[in-house]
């Protein structure tokens, strides 16, 4: 799942042999489609918002979450099956509303570039549709990486791809831990003691180690309230 950056469709498209295509299907992020619609509204007084076409797409999007938000916590396979149900109209009817706007919007005007972006995404943010654990918006995965985000410009000129796949490596381990409510620190120092030791661990035994696993020792887990 990621936003409408063109450079996520090029790597999609192809592997890094040119003639080998990826098996991979981007997701498009509803709440990037709301933003630009918002920035268009930003330009409008607060007073004469009400009634205007950037309003309507704002409303329309917030029936879109309404709905989706219905089957939070639902089984995956229940989940796809209500939004086919419930969501389904409700997303085409915005993407339909949206085609017959463009026709008027002028554009580079803030509110053409929302239609056009809108546009674009249609087939994206459909998909959201084929699979029960797919979300409407990628805002859990940017809260993931945002320490990692602040902290860019300390290693500006850490540019080797290998540097890259550690930082990769790490900064996952890290938010995974943290997603699973157990102490970073903790967790890395617990894998640094045990993986190098053969008595200790066999890769056959890696689903004992993971963030989630129920086998991990309680000492690197968050205390409870």
């Amino acid at each position: 799942m990621c936003d409408g950056y063109k450079t996520y469709d090029a790597i999609t498209k192809r592997g890094k042999n040119s003639e080998e295509p990826m098996n991979i299907k981007p997701v498009g992020c509803m709440v990037h489609v709301r933003r630009y619609f918002t920035d268009a509204l930003k330009l409008i007084p607060q007073s004469e918002r009400e009634g205007t076409s950037a309003q309507e797409a704002v409303n329309k999007i917030s029936l879109i979450f309404e709905i989706d938000n219905k089957f939070n916590g639902l089984p995956i396979e229940k989940r796809k099956e209500k939004r086919l149900e419930h969501l389904k109209g409700a997303l085409k009817d915005f993407f339909e509303w949206t085609k017959s706007e463009s026709e008027d919007a002028l554009p580079q005007s803030a509110y053409g570039r929302a239609i056009s972006y809108a546009l674009e995404q249609e087939d994206k943010v459909m998909r959201v549709l084929e699979d029960g654990r797919l979300e409407l918006d990628n805002n859990m995965a940017e809260r993931t990486v945002k320490p990692f985000v602040i902290g860019r410009k300390n290693w500006l000129f850490s540019d080797t791809v290998r540097g890259a796949e550690a930082s990769c490596i790490i900064y996952s381990i890290v938010e995974t831990a943290k997603l699973n409510n157990l102490i970073p620190y903790e967790y890395i120092k617990y894998l640094l003691e045990i993986m190098p030791d053969p008595n200790k661990y066999d890769l056959k035994d890696i689903d004992k180690i993971m963030p989630w696993s129920k086998e991990l020792p309680d000492y690197i887990r968050k205390p409870t309230d």
